[in-house]
């Protein structure tokens, strides 16, 4: 990049078309070797963090970050600003939470909700079953978009983009149960499976399987997710 720009005179634009990288990554890279001599990239340590980043702010910070992972920089800047009343840069904020081995990455939901007693309870009350009184029953669909890769190789600094022709095509939908036996039965719709599919679906092909629940009878528990199609009036009076 320093040579080109600085020994051949190239735009950024030019360079960065010839090396597949950014035009600012191209411009900031000149500009590390004219400033330092060098293209490495600079260090940070604690030593040379701004000197209005006293040791206050420094623990208010790092609260923030540890109360709330999923504060942005310029939320942490304004809580900054409304408890101690001074300005800070996103960049002097992100520069220190990097000194102190935080990094930005995807984050985990967890519910609150989640309790390992009630979890050992409904384990121990499940377990009075036999896993062949269990029928499970779910449907799925598919068009022509979920065919497509949703990953591809690409020049660093340039984002992957592939020219399709965006057609949905024919809805495919399939309903089925199974068991410890296998699938029992199913069914393929060419539209979304809707309340009334769902009803002529139990009526016609699970409740054929389904046994009286006596404690030890096969096939006579139904295990169903909380999808709105399994709430349709009538479907959990027949099971």
């Amino acid at each position: 990049m320093v040579y080109e720009r600085e020994a051949l005179g190239l735009t950024y634009q030019s360079i960065g078309t010839n090396l597949h990288v950014d035009p600012s990554t191209v411009h900031r890279t000149v500009e590390i070797f004219l400033n330092t001599g060098t293209v490495d990239k600079k260090m940070y340590n604690v030593d040379n963090l701004p000197r209005k980043l006293n040791d206050i702010m420094q623990l208010i910070i790092l609260q923030l970050v540890l109360d709330r992972p999923g504060i942005l920089l310029r939320e942490i800047q304004a809580e900054v600003k409304e408890v101690a009343g001074m300005d800070l840069a996103e960049s002097t904020i992100c520069q220190f939470l990097h000194t102190q081995n935080f990094s930005r990455q995807k984050m985990r939901i967890t519910a609150t909700q989640r309790d390992e007693a009630l979890r050992a309870l409904f384990a121990s009350e499940l377990s009075i079953y036999n896993a062949d009184m269990f029928i499970f029953l779910d449907e799925t669909g598919t068009d022509r978009r979920d065919a497509m890769r949703r990953y591809a190789y690409s020049f660093r600094g340039r984002p992957a983009v592939a020219q399709k022709l965006l057609v949905r095509g024919q809805h495919l939908s399939a309903i089925a149960i199974m068991s410890t036996v296998g699938v029992l039965d199913c069914q393929i719709v060419d539209c979304a499976v809707d309340g009334d599919i769902m009803y002529e679906f139990v009526q016609n092909r699970l409740l054929p399987h389904l046994m009286p629940f006596d404690g030890a009878n096969p096939h006579s528990i139904v295990i169903l997710d909380n999808a709105s199609v399994h709430h349709v009036d009538g479907i959990a009076d027949m099971i």
